[in-house]
Parts: structure tokens; C-alpha cells; sequence
């Protein structure tokens, strides 16, 4: 059985991310916003089914199971200025 991460946890694997991969960033904010697959797949110009595999990575690589947890990390405001940075 696996545990929880903690926020802060999340937050430091969420640098870690974002440092080795940058191109995350949109992908996160959009989930955060609470768009679906399908509308983020329109916005970034790719079809869903390649969305839907980013999303599942991201999470695999986070260690979460949802959007839920991303829209509360994003809400801190040390991962919105994260998010938004160039």
C-alpha cells in the first residue's frame, strides 16, 4: 500500500517536473482550471488521445490520481507563480 505524498511533497516533485520537462506547465494549468482532456487537446493543438497520455504520465510521475490534487496545489500561491513562469 502506498502512501499519500504531502503537499509539500507534491510541490517538490512539481519543481522537478516542470525543471525537466517546461512544456508541463500548460498542461498542468489547464487541468488545474478544470478543462477536460478534450478542450486542452484543442488549445494545444494535439488530439486527446495524446493529452490523455501526458495526463496519465504526469500523474504516474507526481504520484497523485487526479486533477483534485492538482487544482489544490495550484491554488498555492508558490506553485501559480511556478505554473506561470516562462
Amino acid at each position: 500500500m502506498s502512501t499519500i505524498p504531502s503537499d509539500d511533497e507534491l510541490v517538490e516533485r512539481l519543481r522537478a517536473l516542470v525543471a525537466r520537462r517546461p512544456g508541463c506547465r500548460v498542461l498542468i494549468a489547464s487541468l488545474a482550471e478544470g478543462l477536460s482532456r478534450k478542450q486542452i487537446a484543442g488549445r494545444l493543438g494535439l488530439s486527446a488521445h495524446t493529452v490523455d497520455w501526458h495526463v496519465k504520465r504526469l500523474y504516474r510521475d507526481l504520484g497523485v490520481s487526479g486533477a483534485v490534487v492538482l487544482a489544490r496545489l495550484a491554488a498555492r500561491p508558490d506553485v501559480g507563480k511556478l505554473l506561470a513562469e516562462p
